[in-house]
């Protein structure tokens, strides 16, 4: 069994609104992918909470949610630990 990476979701605008805090934690296999991850944490939130939203890792938007896994992350972190995704969810202005 492969040891379990923790996985810090940062949340912003509506996302850190509904659940009244600024991240939450989760641990996944260094081989899941960021898609994977989503969709395990898509159960611990309301409907659609997830919808739209884009990610962002080490301050740069991840196009390949399929494909980036977390140990690719952690590489690319430089970090063995532990990893950042931040939840940017659509914004409207006027």
């Amino acid at each position: 069994m492969s040891a379990q990476v923790s996985v810090a979701l940062l949340l912003f605008g509506r996302l850190r609104d509904s659940l009244g805090r600024d991240t939450v934690e989760v641990l996944a296999a260094p081989s899941a992918t960021l898609q994977e991850l989503l969709g395990a944490c898509a159960a611990r939130f309301p409907a659609g909470f997830l919808d739209g939203c884009l990610l962002a890792v080490g301050e740069e938007f991840c196009d390949a949610p399929a494909e980036a896994t977390v140990s690719t992350l952690l590489d690319a972190t430089g970090t063995r630990q532990a990893v950042e995704v931040a939840l940017i969810p659509p914004v409207s202005g006027g």
